[in-house]
């Protein structure tokens, strides 16, 4: 199965980006081929709602920017995984970025080249109340069920904060598992 992880969190190295390395790792010790790009660290501007990508069937989107790069990757891919850090109670601006982008794959309803990928949603957040988790979660789900995805699971890893956090907290080891479940 290829995989692609976006991970979104403009922290280098940090507790989202750790988390999407281990689950990569469980995902790739069950022969998964696996892609994992950082929309954290590209330009992907927000839809523009010009409905270009409905008038031009063979151009996605009019804008001119790293979401090009994206695009043929969540093509190929049988599995999308989303992976973000809690801001606010939702997603961060450079995954929804991403997934208001997505806009385009859908042209009115007529045809939905996303339609049948399985999808993940991964995300850290300094939070121990797991409610705090639910905007993004709730947001995810319907992103999933109107892209026509199977949804194969939500993981959270609370309690985690300060860049290394992650590091001896069991997450790790967790989201592994949950990996080579896959």
């Amino acid at each position: 199965m290829k995989v692609l992880i976006i991970s979104s969190s403009p922290r280098k190295g940090g507790n989202s980006e750790l988390l999407a390395r281990a689950f990569a790792q469980g995902l790739q010790q069950n022969g998964h081929v696996v892609t994992m790009i950082s929309a954290g660290h590209m330009k992907i501007n927000g839809c523009l709602a010009c409905e270009q990508c409905y008038a031009e069937p063979d151009a996605p989107c009019v804008q001119k920017d790293d979401f090009w790069k994206i695009y043929p990757m969540l093509l190929a891919a049988d599995m999308v995984v989303l992976v973000s850090p809690l801001y606010f109670f939702n997603m961060t601006t450079q995954l929804k970025a991403v997934i208001d982008r997505m806009y385009a794959f859908c042209r009115g309803h007529q045809t939905m080249p996303l339609a049948g990928k399985k999808s993940v949603l991964l995300m850290t957040g300094a939070s121990s109340d797991l409610k705090d988790f639910l905007p993004a979660i709730d947001s995810y789900k319907l992103t999933a069920d109107y892209l026509k995805w199977q949804d194969k699971g939500v993981f959270i890893a609370s309690d985690v904060w300060k860049k290394d956090d992650i590091l001896g907290s069991g997450w790790l080891e967790q989201v592994l598992a949950f990996g080579q479940s896959l």
